[in-house]
Parts: structure tokens; sequence; C-alpha cells
């Protein structure tokens, strides 16, 4: 007969799909994607975060799987880091009033610094108009 304990601890390598090591991290991240109205600002909450990715709480849906996340960490604060959306899933929590936000955890994938100067102002310009 197999071992019951086996199963969590292969599911949870299943859901883990980073190679690095994980850092629980809580800070705030500012999402710019381009929705329906080109560029758009959202903010999130940073709940981890490895050398290749990171794990996001963001109030709603993101309307597109390629981002550029401004993370609010020494040495990060001022850059933007493109990060392609690799899962996301709702997150359900204490359910305080009838209607409850809509919560999703975003897994994303870090694809490098941004670099091009014009796509760096016209980041910056999106997230200064919040």
């Amino acid at each position: 007969m197999p071992s019951l304990q086996k199963k969590p601890a292969r599911a949870a390598r299943r859901n883990n799909r980073r190679r690095d090591r994980r850092t629980e991290y809580h800070t705030v991240v500012t999402i710019v994607a381009a929705g329906d109205a080109g560029l758009q600002s959202y903010k999130a909450w940073l709940v981890d975060i490895s050398a290749g990715g990171a794990l996001l709480l963001c109030a709603g849906r993101v309307p597109s799987r390629k981002l550029y996340l401004q993370i609010l960490l020494p040495k990060l604060a001022k850059r933007f880091v493109e990060a392609d959306v690799v899962n996301s899933r709702s997150q359900t929590g204490l359910k305080i009033a009838r209607r409850q936000p809509d919560r999703r955890l975003l897994g994303v994938r870090f694809a490098g610094y941004v670099a091009d100067p014009d796509l760096l102002e016209e980041l910056r310009l999106v997230v200064s108009r919040t």
C-alpha cells in the first residue's frame, strides 16, 4: 500500500515550478500592463520572490500576460522588470461583505530589466498618473 504522505509532497513539487528558492517577502508592486485603453497601472502585493520569478496578490484580473513590474525593494524601486504571467488563480479568503472583490494570485517569471529608454519613459509616465 502506498504511503499517503508522499502525495502532498509530490503535489507541492508540482505546484512549485520555480527552479530557485523562494523567499517570503511582502512589499508593494506596481504592475503596468496593456489593456483596452493602452498601458494601465495596477497595485499588487508581493507574496514571495526568487531569482527567477515572484508570486503577486492583486485585486481583480490583469488584462495582459506580459507585465512590467516596479517592485519596492532596495536597488529595484526605480527600475522596471519585464515579466510573464505563468499562473493566475483566484484567491479566496475571509468573506467580510456580501460582495467580495476578486483577488488574484499571479505567478510571474522574470524576463529581464527594461532597458529601452523610450519604453522606460512611457512606463514612468503611466505610473506617475496613479
